[in-house]
């Protein structure tokens, strides 16, 4: 199984692609990851930093990812997605792989 750190708007750093029926939320579906509140409270954090580099109905275009912005938080958010893949690493009792799918774009905003 692999675990993917990525971002997009409303979603990661941590890759939830599984619906969990019972708690009617996305999830990984790696249960170690899932329940650990240390990492969860981390990954929406990070969420919340992101999600906040997008504007809407700017210079009549209806989203925009404030390039200028990221750059001045770029060294936060690759600390953070580090310490989050580290948190993660801890927990992880060889049944899934990470797959670190962001750290290199952050580099380049």
């Amino acid at each position: 199984m692999v675990l993917k750190i990525e971002l997009d708007y409303m979603n990661g750093p941590i890759w939830k692609d599984t619906f969990d029926v019972e708690k009617g939320e996305m999830c990984t579906g790696i249960d170690v990851v899932d329940a650990n509140e240390e990492i969860n409270s981390l990954n929406d954090s990070i969420q919340e930093v992101y999600n906040s580099l997008y504007e809407f109905d700017v210079n009549e275009k209806a989203v925009v990812f404030n390039r200028k912005k990221a750059v001045l938080i770029k060294e936060k958010i690759l600390t953070e997605i580090q310490k989050l893949i580290s948190l993660i690493a801890e927990v992880n009792d060889g049944s899934f792989e990470i797959q670190d799918m962001v750290s290199g774009d952050i580099c380049n905003w």
